[in-house]
């Protein structure tokens, strides 16, 4: 599991990689490579030369990149070899944070209510409503938080155009929802239900403490 890890960290160094052909100009020793990837088949982003068999890393710089013959001078003492055993090496997909599963699987679904005019939100939530009379459950996603101006949307607006069928709404980042009454009934959400971890995970609430 480490080392497969390790592969696909280190390979977001592909991209400064020399062409596949360039002969190694180093030899092993003090000029040893920290790590050296073997009989692999390693996808450079290099138009010209896209695959190679081996890379040999030092630092946070990738030395070499060819066939495993000419990495062979970039191995010293204290040199990791990881054989790749024919294994796929790709540049790193690096993304601070993502969650491409979920927001497509899970999050993505109904209506994209994307867009900075409250107008236009609900606008493009009642088409999909009238649009949609079978659906049990009214699903949307990408509600911004800027158009608000800090005073929350609530339950009764959606009342208002939805009040027997669930609506439930993702936030532009997953990690909130707008929600109708009958959705909050459904759950069996109520003034007297807890907020999950208060702090973190909770409900917006008005001044009577109806979620």
């Amino acid at each position: 599991m480490f080392k497969n890890t390790l592969i696909l960290v280190l390979s977001l160094l592909l991209t400064v990689a020399c062409s596949v052909d360039r002969a190694p100009t180093e030899t092993a020793g003090s000029e040893a490579a920290d790590t050296v990837f073997t009989d692999g088949r390693i996808y450079t982003l290099d138009p010209s030369n896209e695959w190679a068999e081996a890379i040999a890393v030092r630092g946070e710089d990738i030395v070499y990149v060819g066939d495993s013959a000419g990495a062979a001078s970039y191995t010293g003492d204290a040199t990791e070899v990881i054989d790749l055993d024919g294994r796929m090496l790709l540049p790193g997909f690096v993304d601070a944070h993502a969650h491409p599963i979920v927001a497509g699987g899970i999050i993505m679904q109904g209506v994209d209510l994307q867009s900075d005019d409250v107008d236009e939100i609900f606008e493009k939530l009642r088409a999909h409503v009238d649009a949609n009379p079978d659906l049990d459950v009214l699903l949307g996603y990408g509600v911004r938080f800027n158009p608000w101006n800090n005073d929350w949307p609530n339950a009764a607006m959606l009342d208002e155009i939805e009040s027997e069928r669930p609506v439930v709404l993702w936030t532009i980042d997953g990690h909130g929802g707008w929600v109708n009454s009958k959705a909050l009934e459904m759950a069996g959400i109520n003034k007297d239900t807890p907020d999950p971890a208060p702090g973190f995970s909770y409900f917006e609430r008005d001044e009577e403490g109806n979620p």
